[in-house]
């Protein structure tokens, strides 16, 4: 897989930049969407077997020489559409309540995060009438997880894939915020067709060589779908997120609803029922929680 979508015109020219405001309410969508996925995503275990090390590089592709004009305009005026690049990076903290669906099963997730490093995920599952809730933090350096379900709860270190899917999701602001300061090129493939409709698409490439798909909607400039190709069981596959609905929130406008869909088949959405910016959050809430040792004396102990 080269290009999403279908390539019909690869010029773009500078009077097409200009954002119509009138469209703002139609496509909406910040960086940091594929971040509420990292947790759900089947990374890479650090004890990997060498197939699985050798199909991991066979994804990687060969940086160009250089970024073109025409990418990084599109990057730069996509930052002004959702309300300002300055002000996106003024985000201190971050908290969502969000229902997730995948297939026949749904959970609540309400998640705290403050850039560029600390997250928490409270996530609450139904079953048999009763609320299952599991908590999972990272506090910049140690991940953890609590199981609230269990009848003596105790939390436990992550590691390995779990721990740096954490990781992966704390970075709120996204690559695409700052893709030169982290050494990445980002090349325009030209106007491609995207669910039926023009879109400009966008390859950004990471200094490891592994790649992802920006698709630029040519009134608004905001992204309306993010692709990439990850190994899955020794199978690569195209995975893709879509937004379909938005709101503004603290002046920037936010996707509260949106799609996963892997080879072209849509498997799980996301609603996002509220979003609340730079409230203060307290420290403790990323700390893996303190549990107090219980030393039970049986009965016939002194």
């Amino acid at each position: 897989m080269l290009i999403h979508g279908t390539l019909t015109n690869p010029e773009l020219s500078e009077c097409e930049l200009n954002i119509n405001h009138q469209d703002m309410k139609l496509i909406r969508l910040l960086p940091w969407t594929i971040l509420l996925f990292a947790l759900g995503v089947q990374a890479q275990d650090s004890d990997a077997t060498a197939n699985q090390v050798r199909e991991e590089i066979d994804l990687r592709e060969p940086l160009p020489e250089a970024s073109d004009q025409i990418a990084e305009q599109l990057i730069a005026t996509y930052f002004k559409a959702i309300g300002g690049y300055d002000r996106y990076m003024g985000i201190r903290s971050v908290r969502t309540d969000a229902t997730i669906t995948e297939g026949m099963n749904e959970h609540r997730a309400t998640t705290y995060i403050i850039p560029p490093n600390r997250i928490r995920e409270e996530i609450t599952v139904r079953k048999l009438g009763k609320d299952h809730v599991t908590v999972l933090g990272f506090d910049g350096e140690n991940a953890w997880e609590y199981d609230l379900s269990v009848k003596n709860p105790f939390p436990e270190e992550l590691k390995g894939s779990k721990k740096k899917a954490l990781r992966e999701a704390a970075d709120f602001y996204g690559i695409l915020a700052n893709w030169k300061e982290r050494g990445c090129v980002v090349e325009y493939l030209g106007a491609v067709t995207s669910r039926k409709h023009k879109h400009y698409l966008v390859k950004l490439y990471k200094p490891d060589g592994h790649t992802q798909y920006y698709y630029f909607d040519p009134k608004s400039y905001l992204i309306t779908r993010i692709g990439w190709r990850e190994n899955r069981n020794g199978t690569v596959v195209d995975q893709d997120i879509f937004p379909t609905k938005y709101r503004k929130f603290g002046g920037l406008w936010l996707p509260d609803k949106y799609e996963r869909a892997m080879e072209d088949q849509v498997y799980g959405t996301i609603v996002v029922h509220n979003i609340e910016l730079n409230q203060s959050l307290s420290d403790d809430l990323f700390t893996e929680p303190k549990v107090k040792e219980v030393w039970i004396r049986g009965k016939n102990s002194k």
